[in-house]
Protein backbone atom coordinates (compact mmCIF):
# COMPACT_ATOMS: atom_id res chain seq x y z
CA UNK A 1 0.00 0.00 0.00
CA UNK A 2 2.75 2.21 0.78
CA UNK A 3 4.53 1.97 -2.77
CA UNK A 4 1.28 2.67 -4.25
CA UNK A 5 0.58 5.56 -2.44
CA UNK A 6 4.27 6.48 -3.05
CA UNK A 7 3.89 5.95 -6.71
CA UNK A 8 0.45 7.72 -6.94
CA UNK A 9 1.87 10.90 -5.68
CA UNK A 10 4.75 11.07 -7.37
CA UNK A 11 3.20 10.60 -10.63
CA UNK A 12 0.60 13.18 -9.79
CA UNK A 13 2.93 15.76 -9.16
CA UNK A 14 4.39 17.54 -12.81
CA UNK A 15 6.63 20.92 -13.18
CA UNK A 16 6.54 21.78 -16.83
CA UNK A 17 9.58 21.85 -18.04
CA UNK A 18 9.39 25.75 -19.26
CA UNK A 19 9.01 26.40 -15.05
CA UNK A 20 11.57 24.02 -14.04
CA UNK A 21 13.71 26.04 -16.67
CA UNK A 22 12.97 29.44 -14.79
CA UNK A 23 12.90 28.46 -11.16
CA UNK A 24 16.75 26.87 -12.11
CA UNK A 25 17.38 30.36 -13.85
CA UNK A 26 15.84 32.73 -10.65
CA UNK A 27 18.08 30.22 -8.12
CA UNK A 28 21.19 31.60 -9.99
CA UNK A 29 20.42 34.67 -9.64
CA UNK A 30 22.11 37.29 -6.91
CA UNK A 31 21.44 40.78 -6.27
CA UNK A 32 23.03 42.81 -3.62
CA UNK A 33 20.71 45.60 -2.36
CA UNK A 34 21.47 48.21 0.13
CA UNK A 35 19.09 51.03 1.53
CA UNK A 36 18.64 53.14 4.49
CA UNK A 37 15.44 53.76 6.16
CA UNK A 38 13.68 56.29 8.48
CA UNK A 39 11.49 55.90 11.22
CA UNK A 40 8.49 57.21 10.31
CA UNK A 41 8.03 58.29 14.41
CA UNK A 42 10.88 60.33 13.51
CA UNK A 43 8.65 62.94 12.34
CA UNK A 44 6.01 64.63 14.03
CA UNK A 45 2.67 64.92 12.35
CA UNK A 46 2.55 68.65 12.67
CA UNK A 47 5.72 69.06 10.59
CA UNK A 48 4.05 68.02 7.13
CA UNK A 49 0.91 69.00 5.86
CA UNK A 50 -0.34 67.61 2.79
CA UNK A 51 -3.42 69.14 0.91
CA UNK A 52 -6.07 67.94 -1.84
CA UNK A 53 -3.49 69.67 -4.57
CA UNK A 54 -0.30 67.10 -3.46
CA UNK A 55 -2.79 64.01 -3.37
CA UNK A 56 -4.13 64.87 -6.78
CA UNK A 57 -0.74 65.22 -8.00
CA UNK A 58 0.58 62.26 -6.61
CA UNK A 59 -2.35 60.38 -8.26
CA UNK A 60 -1.57 62.15 -11.74
CA UNK A 61 2.28 60.88 -11.67
CA UNK A 62 1.25 57.40 -10.61
CA UNK A 63 -2.09 56.65 -12.37
CA UNK A 64 -0.22 53.70 -13.87
CA UNK A 65 0.13 52.06 -10.54
CA UNK A 66 -3.77 51.84 -9.94
CA UNK A 67 -5.23 51.02 -13.62
CA UNK A 68 -7.14 47.28 -13.15
CA UNK A 69 -8.53 45.05 -15.51
CA UNK A 70 -12.47 44.76 -15.13
CA UNK A 71 -13.86 42.63 -12.93
CA UNK A 72 -16.68 41.64 -14.21
CA UNK A 73 -17.98 40.74 -17.39
CA UNK A 74 -20.84 43.15 -18.36
CA UNK A 75 -22.53 41.16 -20.42
CA UNK A 76 -24.16 39.14 -17.54
CA UNK A 77 -25.55 42.01 -16.33
CA UNK A 78 -27.91 42.24 -19.52
CA UNK A 79 -29.27 39.04 -18.65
Amino acid sequence: MTQKYQALVSKGYYIPQAFAALDNENKKKNAEVRFVAVRYTSIKDDEVTLTDKDYEAYYDKNKHSYEQEPSRDNRLCDL
